[in-house]
């Protein structure tokens, strides 16, 4: 249940930066309110994560998948550059979730 917490509280979170760039500056309040509500519910299914896990490592968790899908985002809905440079970043965060998890 963690994992699927972990990963919704992501996935709403990278939805909410995309409707966050689509609300050009939170000036589109459609956007702005779907911002709002994703965050919202990301926050919430982030807390339950927490209950039964380390902070550190749980929140760095979601953190980095939530890095990850937005890269994702940006060069699949926004058609954002891809460099070698950026898929080095998006390494170094997949080393870095890997090795919040070794004990």
């Amino acid at each position: 249940m963690v994992l699927f917490l972990s990963v919704t509280s992501a996935l709403l979170f990278a939805v909410g930066g995309v409707f966050m760039k689509l609300s050009h500056g939170m000036t589109h309040v459609g956007y702005a309110l779907l911002v709002n509500l994703c965050f919202l519910l990301e926050a919430t299914c982030q807390g339950r994560t927490l209950v039964s896990g380390d902070l550190g490592p749980a929140y760095l968790f979601v953190l980095g998948l939530e890095s990850i899908l937005a890269f994702l985002c940006g060069v699949f809905l926004f058609g954002e550059t891809v460099t070698m440079t950026r898929l080095a970043g998006v390494a170094a965060v997949i080393v870095g979730l890997v090795l919040l998890h070794v004990e």
